[in-house]
């Protein structure tokens, strides 16, 4: 179980994603055509600040009637297309959860089941469950998002920037002086937020492993009339478990609210440096 799952214990960073990259070979094929999905989506949704901007300079301000039509009709193919490529994105998707969710439990129920016996004996059957529960949602949800979301992500930086860059340059560097700022977050919070997950964890193995303990001695408890202990012990338990996850989510809060503070900053500089260039501008055509 622990060398199935070691991806998530181990420090070692490159051998982590390296793990993940492994797993994932049985979807490439099929999160590769999500990808090219999402990113036409992309460029069909990037398209429309064009299509605005020629409505607005060609249309309305040069009085060329004559292309609304044509424009409009752009507009509206483009939008059921992309309404189309939405519904076969979220098709896909829903296929492509279930696969992974069935080959996941599958490759560890059978890890599982290769394991020898003495590792039943360290381990309660409680802990192993909530290693098992909680582990494999931790896979599954990086195997759902992890290729397409970082494909994604850097072709849609990439094509962001370079439309910033034919609009103006100076106020793209602008804008990008702000990028490195994003990440005092992850390395203020990452570590701490790291720990106190595998706490969380661990608790909840405990938690675990203390209900399957309890339902497979309910005789002995109700014998020697031990409910109100069990009970106590059951409450004390999840007091330290949410007490574990209030710190973490409040720590959580405020690393994601630092992020907001930058994001909002960005657009806040752009557009005082971009109302500065344009005084400037109008003050250099009056005199």
């Amino acid at each position: 179980m622990e060398k199935a799952l070691e991806f998530i214990k181990t420090k070692d960073k490159l051998r982590m994603l390296i793990r993940i990259f492994s797993y994932l070979k049985p979807f490439f094929l099929f999160q590769f055509i999500v990808l090219i999905i999402v990113l036409i989506s992309t460029l069909l949704s990037l398209s429309l600040p064009f299509f605005m901007k020629m409505l607005i300079d060609e249309v309305i301000i040069k009085q060329r009637i004559y292309l609304l039509g044509k424009i409009m009709i752009i507009l509206i193919t483009f939008l059921l297309f992309q309404i189309l490529l939405s519904i076969l994105h979220s098709y896909l998707t829903t296929i492509l959860s279930n696969k992974i969710t069935f080959y996941t439990n599958k490759e560890v129920y059978n890890h599982l089941l290769k394991l020898p016996i003495g590792y039943f004996s360290k381990s309660s059957a409680g802990e192993t469950m909530s290693k098992i529960m909680n582990d494999i949602n931790s896979l599954q949800n990086i195997l759902r998002n992890f290729f397409v979301d970082v494909l994604f992500n850097v072709f849609s930086i990439i094509v962001i920037i370079g439309i910033l860059l034919y609009l103006n340059v100076s106020l793209t560097i602008i804008s990008l002086t702000i990028i490195p700022f994003f990440a005092l977050s992850p390395k203020m919070f990452g570590k701490k937020l790291y720990e106190e997950s595998k706490l969380i964890q661990e608790r909840l193995a405990i938690l675990t492993k203390f209900i399957q303990e309890n339902i497979s001695g309910i005789f002995m408890i109700k014998s020697f009339v031990k409910e109100k202990a069990m009970l106590e012990r059951y409450k004390n338990l999840w007091r330290e478990f949410l007490n574990f996850n209030l710190k973490r989510a409040l720590r959580k809060t405020v690393a994601s609210e630092i992020v907001k503070i930058f994001t909002f900053l960005g657009p806040i500089i752009v557009l005082w440096y971009g109302g500065w260039l344009t005084i400037r501008m109008s003050f250099l055509l009056e005199v």
